[in-house]
């Protein structure tokens, strides 16, 4: 084959040209800071089950698994993040189902995402409801819970973000809503935090000049801090202890109970904990020093062990149910309303299991903002309880009935006199998708 030479410049052009139009197909620009690559499309399923703890004697005491009880109504609550730096949450495609002993219960389904007109909830949380009423049940109940998610890998500018400096009008609603209190960061279930050693430890790290640089410079100074001088010494997991019957066994395989939280306020006087304790504590960090970060709670959905990709091995503490934190980068001279607040992600136990505080501060960080590994860890919400929606937890260990949170709650009137064990399983699948659907990364925001 003979190509001419004025032919090449017209080859080299129409080559460019569709290597544009690939790089479009996986490419998400959502502010001038923050970039998406290479989205995958994920459905991710959770079931929780609730079945007698025949052991355990709470208020009226213990209820048999042959009981039954009468519900007038109920609500349960479980996250759905719809948005952050790395994912999409397509609303329409929410389902649920619930089921005591079997037998199916009709729901009346809403998605709340305001607490009142332009008001969002605290970090931006949305939370779907569902309430039923009006049953005589048996106590085993069975709650499954589908969304469609689009998760992106995230290219962050970190040489630009650091030159925008504070705001100096008021923080957008939804990132100065992570200034409101918060379960795990200044308050427990029964009580409130003393927050005296996050303040001291802010100032220790910044030496009180956190404000004297630009926010990102902060956030970045402050992450390298936290992964250098954390211990994680314990696994963020409790998990489904119960032995697996033929009615659970099919549940109870990579099923949890709870996890497992100090809070904020002990990780820093200790410096240790689980991995979801150093999240916490590094989002307390950032609101100590005046910058909005939220929790973000998700699920490993790549991989699961079959892959050579040590970030996907099931020897690492990754898989399954994991927690980073999102900072806020306000640019008020953006002319957009819609880009001049980006979340930026900082994946700290990443960050502490690569080193890479060890590099040199002008280097980028991976974790720090840009990430590979976002694409196939999926958002599920804000909160690792939901947040004044005055549910009950069950999550608990075997030995101790202290609530420990499973992100989601419910109540139900009369309040069930039983105490329940509890297990919790995520699981996730790819989607098929049909003739003239969009690829992943082309739906519409909440489609």
């Amino acid at each position: 084959m003979t190509i001419r030479r004025h032919t090449l410049p017209m080859m080299l052009t129409a080559l460019t040209t569709l290597t544009g139009q690939a790089l479009a197909q996986v490419e998400n620009r959502i502010s001038p800071y923050m970039n998406r690559t290479d989205p995958k499309e994920w459905v991710l399923s959770t079931t929780v089950t609730l079945v007698p703890n025949m052991t355990g004697i709470v208020k009226d005491g213990t209820i048999f698994k042959d009981e039954k009880y009468e519900i007038e109504q109920g609500t349960i609550f479980f996250p759905l993040a719809m948005r952050t730096s790395s994912h999409d949450r397509e609303r329409r495609s929410v389902k649920a189902e619930l089921r005591f002993d079997k037998s199916q219960v009709k729901l009346r389904q809403s998605i709340i995402d305001e607490i009142g007109r332009g008001e969002p909830l605290h970090s931006g949380e949305v939370y779907g409801n569902w309430m039923f009423e009006k049953l005589t049940v048996g106590p085993t109940m069975i709650f499954k819970v589908d969304s469609r998610v689009t998760c992106w890998n995230t290219v962050f500018d970190e040489e630009a973000a650091m030159k925008v400096p504070w705001p100096e009008g008021e923080w957008p609603k939804e990132a100065a809503s992570t200034f409101e209190d918060e379960l795990f960061i200044n308050e427990g279930f029964a009580e409130v935090y003393d927050t005296d050693f996050v303040e001291r430890l802010a100032d220790r790290y910044t030496k009180g000049k956190a404000q004297s640089q630009p926010p990102m410079v902060s956030a970045k100074w402050i992450a390298g801090e936290v992964a250098r001088s954390f211990q994680p010494s314990q696994r963020a997991i409790v998990t489904d202890a119960r032995p697996a019957t033929a009615h659970q066994s099919g549940m109870a395989v990579g099923a949890i109970n709870s996890f497992a939280i100090k809070g904020a306020e002990l990780a820093a006087r200790t410096q240790k904990g689980t991995s979801f304790d150093m999240a916490l504590l590094l989002t307390a960090m950032y609101r100590e020093v005046g910058l909005p970060a939220r929790l973000v709670v998700g699920y490993v959905g790549g991989g699961n062990g079959g892959d050579d990709d040590p970030f996907r091995s099931i020897d690492r503490a990754e898989i399954g149910p994991y927690a980073w934190v999102e900072v806020a980068l306000y640019d008020e001279s953006q002319p957009r309303l819609d880009q001049q607040l980006t979340w930026v992600p900082v994946d700290i136990f990443r960050m502490r299991e690569d080193n890479v505080y060890r590099r040199k501060f002008e280097q980028p960080w991976p974790g720090f903002g840009s990430s590979d590994q976002l694409s196939e860890i999926i958002p599920i919400g804000f909160h690792l309880h939901p947040h004044r929606m005055g549910a009950q937890s069950y999550g608990a260990t075997l030995r101790s009935r202290e609530p420990m949170p499973a992100l989601w709650g419910w109540n139900t009137v009369p309040e069930l006199p039983a105490c329940f064990n509890q297990s919790i399983n995520f699981s996730v699948t790819t989607p098929s998708r049909g003739p003239g659907e969009p690829e992943p990364g082309r739906r519409g925001r909440g489609e």
